[in-house]
């Protein structure tokens, strides 16, 4: 960063062995510009030829020079040195509109605040959702029990049996009037009290996180964690894969390189 508050990004050059290699590139270089900034070189006669070995954001650009022209590498920084420059800013786009801010840390704050709203708001859904289906599971289990199923058999029609059970104060009479009959049996009885159990202990925990700032924070942190870690799983991977194709483009280029060198030693035993 210099004096004027901008940020400085710098063409990178590396020695490996004999060769040279441009192994970073300023900002707003994509491939199209880099390929015209080498052979805008290769115009001037400093560059012969390159290899481009880049794999994603991985940078790997040999420097082939002319025969007998064997540049050092403050000789390449100082022909080919390139940069480019960002002055930041950091902008936050939202339901407000734009704002920017002179530290990203503010944006994190609010970032942090809107999540922790979403994460109170969605385990209050989930009580809601909860609520939902205990009040069901719990009407299907008075319904069994009560066979109220054999009042249809004496009903008129489907909307009669629906009003019977409205007037009988079920929530969920047009589900239940549509239960098939060999549903109606204790083990169904026994599997919905299961299920009103379980739901009502999810229920109790997540009436406690909504309700709790610390338990809400809690939560927003331990979803933080577990998406850093399949974000670093999932580099991991991508390195990986990126990695294994480089091994393969230097072993491709290594046989090249043989071939090459056997062809030359040929026409020197021919002559």
């Amino acid at each position: 960063r210099d004096d004027k508050g901008r940020y400085q990004f710098r063409m990178n050059f590396e020695k490996k062995g004999d060769k040279i290699f441009i192994t970073e590139v300023p900002r707003g270089y994509d491939a199209k510009k880099l390929y015209a900034f080498l052979n805008k070189h290769i115009e001037a006669d400093f560059l012969k030829d390159y290899v481009d070995s880049s794999v994603n954001n991985s940078i790997m650009v040999e420097l082939i020079f002319k025969r007998g022209l064997n540049p050092t590498l403050k000789e390449v920084q100082d022909t080919m040195g390139a940069s480019g420059s960002l002055v930041p800013n950091y902008t936050l786009i939202s339901d407000r509109g734009v704002r920017i801010f002179e530290k990203p840390e503010r944006i994190i704050e609010i970032f942090t605040a809107k999540r922790l709203e979403v994460v109170k708001r969605r385990y209050e859904l989930l009580c809601r959702d909860l609520e939902a289906k205990i009040t069901q599971n719990n009407e299907i289990i008075k319904f069994i029990k009560n066979k109220e199923y054999e009042v249809a058999t004496k009903s008129k029609n489907r909307k009669a049996f629906v009003e019977y059970l409205t007037k009988k104060k079920y929530v969920y009479a047009d589900y239940l009037a549509d239960m098939p009959i060999y549903r109606m049996t204790k083990e169904e009885v026994a599997k919905r009290a299961l299920m009103v159990k379980e739901d009502k202990a999810k229920f109790s925990a997540y009436t406690k996180i909504h309700k709790s700032k610390k338990l809400v924070e809690k939560k927003l942190i331990e979803e933080l964690k577990e998406v850093s870690a399949k974000m670093t799983e999932w580099q991991r991977a991508k390195d990986k894969a990126a990695a294994d194709v480089m091994k393969k483009i230097e072993k491709k280029t290594e046989k090249a390189a043989k071939k090459v060198a056997k062809k030359a030693v040929k026409k020197k035993k021919k002559k």
